[in-house]
């Protein structure tokens, strides 16, 4: 997610669309607030795991995309009427992080113990951030070694990693009391 937003302008740039990168950033920008608005009022209609399943699933699909149109650049194919992909890509990846940001703050707070709930929180918060922190920071390096299209594919893939754990080991809050969480 952070290197999408901290490298946005650029990955729009490289892309080669017509499209302003300054005017793409506060496209997704504006999308984020508005899914993570949205997905506030859904957790309780729809539940918060098929929401995570959902936005997982779309984030690993539009970086695979994303992917596929590099890959296709990289090798020479002409893709200037296709300039819209990225930023059409750029803003389901981006607007579903605001669907998934709001419901791992639910599942913090629903999950945990109420005594260990605030170290708890803290811990994956910071590991949340560390975690940003080295991918943020070795973005450029991992582009270097599997290229443009490699990244994308490698985040891509860890969203469905995202999405079978979801699947497997997240459970459903939707309706249920704290108390018959833990009980």
């Amino acid at each position: 997610t952070y290197v999408i937003l901290s490298y946005n302008a650029t990955i729009f740039e490289m892309s080669g669309s017509q499209i302003p990168s300054n005017i793409s950033s506060i496209i997704n920008g504006s999308m984020s607030v508005l899914t993570a608005s949205f997905s506030s009022f859904l957790m309780d209609r729809v539940g918060r795991k098929l929401i995570m399943i959902v936005s997982l699933t779309a984030m690993g699909t539009s970086l695979f995309i994303l992917g596929v149109y590099f890959y296709l650049l990289e090798n020479g194919v002409d893709l200037s009427s296709l300039g819209f992909i990225p930023l059409i890509c750029l803003v389901i990846y981006v607007g579903m992080t605001g669907c998934i940001g709001g419901i791992l703050m639910v599942y913090m707070s629903e999950l945990f113990l109420p005594p260990l709930r605030s170290t708890s929180a803290s811990i994956c918060v910071f590991v949340k951030s560390f975690l940003a922190f080295i991918t943020t920071r070795f973005y450029n390096d991992l582009n270097s070694v599997i290229g443009n299209y490699g990244s994308f594919w490698f985040f891509a893939a860890i969203c469905v990693f995202g999405v079978l754990f979801a699947i497997f080991y997240i459970p459903e809050t939707k309706n249920i009391s704290v108390e018959c969480i833990h009980a």
